[in-house]
Parts: C-alpha cells; structure tokens; sequence
C-alpha cells in the first residue's frame, strides 16, 4: 500500500491536503478522523460495479396520494445499488414536492399538479453490483 500525500499552499493559508491511498491497483481517497464511514464498514471493493444504466419509471400521471399530489417511483434492479435519481417531463404548471431516494435501490418524485394534466416520470442511474 502506497499513501500520497499533496499540500497545496496559497500565501498562509493551507487551502487542501488530499490523501490519495492505492490499494491493490484501485485508487480511493483518504479522509482520516472524519468518523464513521457511511457504508458501515464496508471494504472498497464491495462498491466495486461492473458498469451503469439507466431505468425509468412509466411516463404517466402517478400515483394519487389523496392530497392532490402524485407520486412515481422507480428501482434498480434487484442487488444493484443507486447512484442518482431525478424527476422527468414535468410540466411548469406543476410544482416538484420531492425528489429523493427512499431506500438504497429506489428513487421517488412527487409532484402537486395545481389543478392541471400532467404526466411525468422518473429515471435513475444505478450501479451494477453483478
């Protein structure tokens, strides 16, 4: 294992050090004492992928939540991990309520449509854990 460390300076000020560890030819980058990692502990190899894609949900009008706001969800397939999600086609008579994953492999959008038509869908990019 090979740790490289690079100290930018500008006057006085110390502006960045970046710690930049090779592990068995992957590189990764090092934040030490910044607590827990997020991924419970997991190596870095367990979020190695084989590749991405993109799926989405159905362009329509959503599912009516009772509120007068619609929701559509979409998911990864089954193992893969999401990456990114975001809302579609959605019109400007509408307003965006939200837009966020609700677990690790599904992303949800949910609009108020004010009274109009509206179809809209949402799409993901997600990681190919296969």
């Amino acid at each position: 294992m090979e740790t490289l460390v690079k100290i930018s300076r500008k006057g006085k000020i110390l502006l960045l050090a970046l710690a930049l560890t090779l592990v068995g030819g992957t590189a990764a980058l090092a934040t030490p004492g910044i607590g827990a990692p997020f991924d419970g502990g997991q190596k870095p190899s367990g979020f190695t992928a084989s590749g991405t894609y993109r799926n989405a949900s159905v362009v329509g009008s959503g599912l009516g939540l009772g509120d007068g706001t619609f929701e559509v969800s979409v998911s990864c397939d089954a193992g893969d991990r999401l990456l990114s999600g975001w809302p579609v086609g959605i019109d400007s008579t509408s307003t965006l309520l939200r837009s966020a994953a609700e677990d690790r492999d599904t992303w949800s959008v949910r609009i108020n449509k004010n009274g109009w038509t509206d179809d809209f869908s949402a799409e993901i990019l997600c990681a190919d854990q296969h």
